[in-house]
Parts: structure tokens; C-alpha cells; sequence
């Protein structure tokens, strides 16, 4: 019977143990078995706003250097322009026009005058073309054949040759870039 006695008193020593709560323990009235379920203490949290860093794109014009082909006119001067009537035994009656130009810039290079001739019934254009070296003065001379007593009138014109020339301009283009920027998230943080 002591045996008997002895094997109760440890069952009651066993149950009672399983029946107490710890302080962080506590008994869970909604738990089928209403066993004790651990719980965390209370915590004391907040919202922070934490720093961080992160590359932002944006956009940027650059400037860069890029040589472009542009098309030159030699300057030139006309020192005379005159018209005059002409005969000759081969030719008989004709009207030369001289026109006297100058080459005013730092460049050699061909010019070309274009004479317009009109008369009452006809008309002709006639183109003249030589190289002039800077600072220097050319004749250029076309003739017109004509009868007796007939009316003539011209006008010309004068151009240089193109010449293509290159030249630094500054152009720009978007280039994306990026930045580091600070920027903030909120964090809630508990003690």
C-alpha cells in the first residue's frame, strides 16, 4: 500500500507542475486544450524615418565640337563695267562689254560673269570664266554680233566658284546621367 500511495502522491506532484503558468506564460481560454501558450512581454514601437542612398537618373545637355562642311563665295569687287560698238573688216559692227573685277579675298579661285545680251528680236547670253589670284584685277570681255543702227542692251552677273570649306561648330546632345540623392523611408523600430 505504500507502493500505492507513493505512485498517487507523484501523479498529484506531476499534475500540479502542468497546471502552473510561468510570468511569461498564461493560460489561453481560447485554446481547445486551455493549456498555458507563451506570449511576448509588451514592447514599446514607434515609426522612424531611416536615411538611405539611391542613384537617380536624370537628363543632361552636353556640349561637344563636331567640324561641318559649309560652301564659300570668294569676294570680289567690279572696278568697271562698259559696253561699247565695235567694227571690224572680218567682223563688221559688234558690241563688246568689259567688265573689270577684283578679287578682294585671301583666296585664289575661278569667277565666272555671265553676260545677258537682248535686242529688240533676239537675245544671247554669253558665260566668261578665268582665275584671279587675290588682290588682282581681270578683264572679262564678251562680244555680240550685231547689224548697223540695231539697239543692244546686256546686264551680267559674277560668281566665284563654290568652294567647300569645314568649320568648328558646337552642338549639344542628352546624355542620362545619374546622382546620388538621400531620400527617407519610414521604419517602425520597437524597444
Amino acid at each position: 500500500m505504500k507502493k500505492l500511495a507513493l505512485i498517487i502522491a507523484s501523479i498529484l506532484v506531476v499534475a500540479g507542475c502542468v497546471g502552473q503558468t510561468s510570468a511569461t506564460e498564461s493560460a489561453d481560454t481560447n485554446s481547445p486544450s486551455g493549456a498555458a501558450v507563451a506570449t511576448a512581454p509588451p514592447q514599446n514601437c514607434r515609426d522612424v524615418q531611416e536615411a538611405y542612398q539611391e542613384q537617380v537618373p536624370y537628363q543632361e545637355q552636353v556640349a561637344y565640337q563636331e567640324q561641318e562642311p559649309y560652301t564659300y563665295y570668294l569676294k570680289a569687287q567690279v572696278i568697271s563695267a562698259t559696253q561699247s560698238e565695235k567694227i571690224d573688216l572680218n567682223m563688221g559692227y559688234y558690241e563688246e562689254a568689259a567688265v573689270k573685277i577684283k578679287n578682294i579675298d585671301n583666296e585664289a579661285g575661278w569667277f565666272t560673269v555671265t553676260f545677258n545680251w537682248k535686242t529688240l528680236y533676239r537675245s544671247s547670253t554669253d558665260t566668261v570664266r578665268h582665275y584671279i589670284e587675290p588682290d588682282k584685277i581681270v578683264d572679262f570681255v564678251s562680244v555680240f554680233d550685231k547689224t548697223a543702227g540695231e539697239d543692244i542692251t546686256y546686264t551680267y552677273n559674277y560668281i566665284s566658284d563654290p568652294i567647300t570649306k569645314t568649320q568648328w561648330v558646337t552642338k549639344y546632345r542628352t546624355e542620362t546621367k545619374y546622382r546620388t540623392e538621400t531620400k527617407y523611408r519610414t521604419e517602425q523600430k520597437c524597444d
